[in-house]
């Protein structure tokens, strides 16, 4: 399961309505560097992944391009 939070000094902040037990370990992975000091725009989510927009740059993908990024050909 993954839940959203921010840092707030040395505190981490998970989102509203999310409680964990006392003592649960977690792992912590920056979502973005925020070099400008302000904050980033919200992310929208489903299931708990990003969604972002496509770019439509470029022809769509086929299989030709998927087995290539499988292969690390690219």
């Amino acid at each position: 399961m993954v839940y959203r939070g921010q840092v707030c000094g040395d505190v981490i902040v998970l989102s509203k309505g999310v409680h964990l037990p006392d003592g649960t370990q977690v792992l912590v992975e920056p979502v973005a560097t925020l070099a400008t000091g302000t904050s980033a725009p919200e992310l929208k989510l489903r299931n708990g992944i990003a969604i972002f927009e496509s770019s439509r740059i470029g022809p769509p993908p086929d299989l030709d391009l998927v087995n290539k990024l499988r292969d690390d050909e690219l």
